[in-house]
């Protein structure tokens, strides 16, 4: 029994007592390899465009990044928000606080997502040629933009249940599932399906298809801990809370 208490609690921190120092950097460091490792897989994904597509789509992708970076700040954004809300209830043992967080930040970034999607639907063209873009990187820009920011909401989708995950002590668990999802099978989809179809819309496709995915599987382990949580306090057990 305590064999299984032990393991269930293998990817969880009591920030909460004893020394801080050990607990912030063994919660600090997931953030940052996430990060770096992200950032690394989308310097891949230039590397790719640039060797097989050409400079015109290399060009197209400096000029959309502006407008990309800007959605995905604004989910990183309501993921902290999220994180931090979350922290604060769980540790205040409001654990029913924890699902209407996550209706609520699910539903803004939804409703962010299909505001700015649409807004770059009908005026990528015009946005695009803001940063002095001729017609071939206007052209090969709006296919980056109607593939990726049609569906970032998918990717705030998965940032928010981070969030979400990261306010209940876990940290390790997301960082694993992120990895997983949006960078190993980013890889496996270049070396498969862009390798046997070469075209900028195979690898763009990849971005939906691989945060599909992740948040599919985010959103299976939010619940399970969750459930683990509530039935946690339910039962009179708040040791580390």
């Amino acid at each position: 029994m305590k064999s299984e208490i032990k393991s269930s609690r293998s990817y969880e921190m009591d920030m909460c007592n004893g020394p801080l120092f050990g607990k912030i950097l063994i919660y600090a460091l997931p953030l940052m390899i996430s990060g770096v490792l992200q950032l690394t897989f989308n310097a891949v994904d230039l590397i790719v465009v640039g060797r097989f597509a050409g400079s015109g789509p290399l060009a197209s992708v400096g000029s959309t990044s502006s407008l990309i970076n800007l959605m995905l700040n604004l989910f990183i954004g309501l993921s902290v928000g999220a994180n931090v809300l979350v922290a604060h209830y769980y540790g205040a043992g409001k654990i029913e606080r924890i699902k209407k967080i996550a209706f609520i930040c699910l539903g803004v970034v939804i409703a962010i997502g299909l505001v700015l999607g649409g807004t770059v639907t009908f005026f990528g063209d015009t946005l695009l040629r803001l940063y002095g873009t001729n017609d071939e990187e206007t052209a090969y820009g709006l296919i980056c933009l109607h593939y990726i920011c049609r569906v970032y909401f998918l990717c705030g989708i998965m940032d928010v249940f981070v969030g979400l995950m990261r306010g209940m002590g876990y940290a390790f668990t997301p960082m694993i599932v992120s990895l997983t999802g949006a960078c190993l099978l980013r890889i496996v989809w270049i070396m498969t399906v862009f390798q046997f179809f070469g075209t900028l819309d195979s690898l763009y496709l990849s971005y939906a298809v691989t945060w599909i995915v992740t948040a599919s599987v985010h959103c299976v382990c939010f619940i399970h801990a969750y459930k683990k949580k509530r039935a946690m306090f339910a039962g009179g057990t708040t040791e580390g809370v």
